[in-house]
């Protein structure tokens, strides 16, 4: 079932290979989809390892936001994550953010994450907000090591113009290239593929990311689980409710 789904997506990309309007994401095949384009990195082995890419924030949302994290004195925790922490503030912790991803969650990013991945938006739910700084030069935290994430899916929008930073970018472990995408646009994919944050050499990088929970049933879970060790994580499977 996952590597027929895949099979037919790849032969979907082949056929669109020659458009010249689709953008060019390096070492991935580009197939359009309602919400952007979907992504196949060319060591894809299931549909579970997709990569999805759309726009997302609006310019003024985005400006407003990195006024506000890059004004002198602005406050970055570093140990809200125990095993991979990183330089980050919580969406909360700034209310007109809070209350405007919440209505984009619930009218964009959710039903992409259902679209893509053939879920029930019913089943999906927020565990975890928060902006991330990374720095070059020496100036803070610069990557993020190989892991994956505490939820069955993840997003990550790029805040600022990619023109500001040298590397930085998000390498999954099925693929060869550092994905990367323009201001404002949100990457989507399952939270528990392996990926790292690349290091930033020079100026900073800032993203949103979050962590969303697939609360069903374990045989609907276990798919994008995969090969990881121990058991299926809680409160993502049916006995979580």
């Amino acid at each position: 079932m996952q590597c027929g789904r895949l099979l037919l997506l790849l032969s979907a990309a082949h056929g669109r290979a020659s458009s010249t309007a689709a953008p060019r994401f390096a070492g991935y095949r580009s197939i359009a989809s309602p919400d952007g384009h979907m992504l196949i990195s060319k060591g894809a082995r299931d549909w579970t390892q997709l990569v999805g890419v759309r726009p997302l924030l609006s310019e003024s949302t985005r400006r407003r936001l990195l006024g506000d994290i890059t004004r002198p004195g602005f406050e970055w925790t570093v140990d809200r994550h125990a095993n991979f922490p990183t330089t980050d503030v919580e969406v909360h912790a700034l209310p007109w953010l809070d209350a405007e991803m919440a209505a984009l969650l619930e009218a964009e990013i959710l039903p992409s994450i259902e679209r893509l991945f053939a879920t029930d938006q019913r089943r999906l739910f927020v565990r975890d907000q928060f902006v991330v700084k990374y720095s070059g030069g020496g100036g803070g935290q610069a990557s993020l090591g190989s892991h994956f994430d505490e939820s069955c899916f993840s997003f990550v929008i790029q805040l600022n113009d990619p023109g500001e930073f040298t590397g930085g970018g998000t390498l999954f472990a099925h693929a060869t290239e550092a994905l990367s995408v323009p201001q404002g646009h949100c990457l989507l994919f399952c939270g528990y593929q392996h990926h790292e944050g690349v290091a930033v050499t020079e100026g900073c990088r800032y993203i949103l990311t979050g962590f969303v929970d697939l609360r069903d049933e374990d045989e609907k879970v276990r798919p994008f689980y995969g090969t990881l060790p121990g058991e299926l994580p809680r409160p993502h499977g049916a006995g979580s409710h």
